[in-house]
């Protein structure tokens, strides 16, 4: 499915993991260049964040940015 990207108004941000293999960190670098997203790549992650060791620290940190800009 196409995306206008100029119709996405919304705060947009992408969350990688540095040692995705399927989608790695310079994919999302054009993906959030296109939206205008924030774009955070997380270390020691790869594709499955919320089974990967430290899922805990990368989920805190990715509500405290929903809370911050979202709410």
């Amino acid at each position: 499915m196409k995306v206008d990207a100029t119709q996405v108004t919304c705060p947009m941000l992408i969350v990688v993991g540095e040692n995705d293999p399927g989608l790695p960190p310079k994919l999302q670098v054009n993906i959030a260049r296109k939206y205008g997203a924030e774009l955070w790549v997380l270390p020691h992650h790869s594709h499955m964040l919320t089974e990967e060791l430290w899922w805990r620290e990368s989920a805190e940190k990715i509500l405290r940015w929903i809370e911050a800009t979202v709410f």
